[in-house]
């Protein structure tokens, strides 16, 4: 019974850390070794005017009649 213990808290470590390590990085080194951030090419944003309700009315920027502020 302790063995699987110590083996059962082992295993939960392990995938704890490993879950850190094979996360998708936010950032990209250049040729400098300067840290910048990635492009997001792939994500719909406020800003350009695609985004929609689900009435298909287009999400603008500013505050909304419930007081929410979308930037």
């Amino acid at each position: 019974m302790n063995k699987s213990k110590v083996f059962l808290t082992i295993l939960m470590a392990f995938v704890f850390v490993a879950s850190f390590a094979f996360a998708v990085k936010s950032v990209h080194v250049d040729s400098n070794g300067v840290e910048t951030a990635l492009e997001q090419t792939s994500c719909t944003k406020i800003q350009g005017g695609e985004l929609l309700t689900s009435d298909n009315a287009v999400i603008e920027i500013g505050f909304d009649m419930q007081g929410y502020n979308y930037q």
